[in-house]
């Protein structure tokens, strides 16, 4: 069974789709209940594979316990993790205050935190489990004008290569996805914070 945080659209979305269509059921969750409800749905519908959309805030302590509890009584405990949250506030480093920075670490590393320890013990017991954290290229090289992806996501690549060690010998896998551009939301949002100008799509030319 694969729990995928934040997959009701975007990346987790297609990673969601992607594991359903390999076999495995899954739980989709978003912030909004309705929502992960429908893409569970069609998820389903799509591939066959049993789904239960969860509408639980990860940012929150009390958001990851729902998330993990109403999965295990849909679907089961999880083999397969996919750490996933939406991006924090995408300005620069004038532009932030304290509770910007934590928010962003609320959102992006404390959701990771306790999404993997409350999956752990059943892996555990299985001795076999995989983890995978959904991150940025700007852990490699910073992007401006989002600072605290920058800064709160290169955390995350410390705490995977420490839990490789330390969860490895429990069979249990850690990789870390550094995701480039995709045209998702997030992106359009980010390049319309960076744009000098109202960001602009091409309209289609009319062929006489």
């Amino acid at each position: 069974m694969a729990l995928v945080a934040g997959s009701t659209k975007g990346i987790g979305r297609a990673t969601a789709e992607l594991l359903a269509k390999e076999g495995a059921a899954v739980a989709v969750n978003g912030r909004d209940s309705r929502n992960a409800a429908h893409v569970a749905a069609e998820i389903a519908a799509a591939t066959g594979a049993r789904t239960v959309g969860i509408g639980a805030d990860v940012s929150t302590a009390d958001g990851v316990d729902e998330l993990l509890s109403r999965t295990r009584e849909s679907l089961g405990e999880a083999d397969i993790l996919v750490t996933n949250a939406g991006g924090p506030r995408p300005v620069g480093f004038d532009d932030l205050s304290d509770a910007d920075f934590a928010d962003g670490f609320n959102l992006n590393f404390l959701s990771t935190v306790r999404m993997i320890r409350g999956a752990v013990p059943h892996m555990r017991s299985q001795r076999w489990g995989w983890i995978t954290n959904i991150q940025s290229t700007a852990i490699k090289e910073p992007v401006p004008l989002v600072t605290l992806t920058n800064s709160i996501r290169t955390g995350l690549t410390g705490l995977a290569k420490d839990l490789a060690g330390h969860l490895g010998p429990d069979q249990i896998t850690v990789n870390t996805i550094l995701s480039g551009p995709v045209m998702t939301d997030r992106l359009r949002t980010t390049m319309a914070a960076r744009s000098p100008r109202p960001l602009m799509l091409a309209q289609p030319t009319m062929v006489q």
